[in-house]
């Protein structure tokens, strides 16, 4: 039987790595599109709200991947994003004492990222690439608490050695959950949804 997602000897259950400008494979197919949302959808669902991160370390490589994934934001080729990895506990706790909102998880976390965006670009870039590296993180069984950053923009740049083209979009405390966490509140799809 011909897989309708087939192309040219490729399938969707491997990975498919085009080259810059090479077309990438892509074939309607309603029931693997109904499939994937509502799988995707689950996922979702099951997120949960984090209060406290273990100080039990994690994996680099799973940050490095879920970054590499959230820089696949639409952009329109300007990358306007930089991402911090942050280990060093004093960092941290420097960060911690200067943030608007004081919070264990932003001392408790064994990393914190923060995420620089080039001034004079539109945040709905960088805005989805922190809802991707959220995913992604909690895909990957970690904790994500996204702290605000509005009186600490400039500060965090020059902390971290950013450039002055450069100020924090957000701050995320990322780790284990330390304890049982709580399903976030959701409500109904018809409470939120308008047809037009």
């Amino acid at each position: 039987m011909h897989d309708p997602w087939a192309f040219d000897g490729w399938t969707p259950d491997e990975p498919y790595h085009p080259l810059p400008g090479e077309p990438v494979p892509y074939q309607r197919h309603h029931a693997e599109s109904l499939s994937r949302a509502a799988q995707f959808r689950d996922r979702a669902e099951q997120r949960r709200a984090v209060g406290r991160m273990a100080d039990e370390p994690v994996p680099e490589q799973v940050l490095l991947d879920a970054i590499a994934a959230a820089a696949t934001a639409p952009t329109g080729t300007a990358l306007p994003w930089t991402f911090a990895i942050v280990t060093d506990p004093g960092v941290r706790r420097e960060i911690a004492e200067r943030a608007e909102v004081h919070g264990a998880p932003l001392v408790e976390a064994p990393y914190l990222l923060v995420v620089f965006q080039r001034r004079y670009f539109a945040d709905e870039s960088v805005g989805i690439a922190v809802g991707l590296l959220m995913a992604a993180l909690y895909d990957a069984g970690l904790g994500a608490v996204v702290h605000p950053v509005s009186v600490m923009t400039t500060l965090l740049a020059r902390m971290l050695g950013r450039p002055t083209s450069e100020e924090a979009f957000a701050v995320l405390s990322v780790g284990y959950p330390k304890a049982e966490t709580r399903k976030a509140d959701l409500v109904p799809l018809d409470e939120i949804l308008v047809r037009i």
